[in-house]
């Protein structure tokens, strides 16, 4: 869309970051400020398992329809257009513990709103130290040193 406001409303809904690459991008890399040349690709990153099947469906659902408006042009245009297909590859890393994202997503509501709870309950039982100045993104535990 213009100036990008598609992948922006799926990154603002889904929490995600959405990173076009290569060439066609016009993204600029490096310090020769040039665009990466290899293949046009969408990167989509997310925080959770849920955020991001609901990015990839979201960017999948707007290339589709991409697609459709395309092939409707070029026959209109007597022209036969070419097949065009969505390629999803997914890039796993294990230190950022997939598979444990993956377990949570597919927990039960009732185990959802148990763990949203517990955490809730944790930050309130987090405490300032008595006596410190604490600035506003300092925030300690309710154990304290003896001094």
């Amino acid at each position: 869309g213009p100036k990008g406001r598609n992948m922006l409303r799926i990154a603002e809904e889904c929490s995600a970051k959405v990173r076009l690459r290569g060439i066609g991008s016009g993204f600029l890399e490096g310090a020769k400020r040039m665009e990466a040349n290899s293949p046009l690709q969408l990167y989509i990153s997310c925080v959770d398992y849920e955020s991001y099947i609901g990015a990839v469906q979201g960017v999948s659902a707007l290339l589709n329809d991409l697609y459709k408006h395309y092939r409707r042009y070029k026959r209109s245009q007597n022209s036969e257009p070419p097949e065009l297909r969505l390629k999803c590859e997914e890039l796993r890393r294990d230190d950022h513990n997939f598979d444990l994202l993956m377990q949570k997503a597919r927990r039960s509501p009732s185990q959802c709103e148990r763990d949203r709870r517990f955490r809730l309950q944790e930050r309130q039982s987090t405490l300032r130290r008595p006596g410190v100045d604490a600035g506003p993104d300092q925030v300690f535990s309710g154990e304290q040193e003896d001094v």
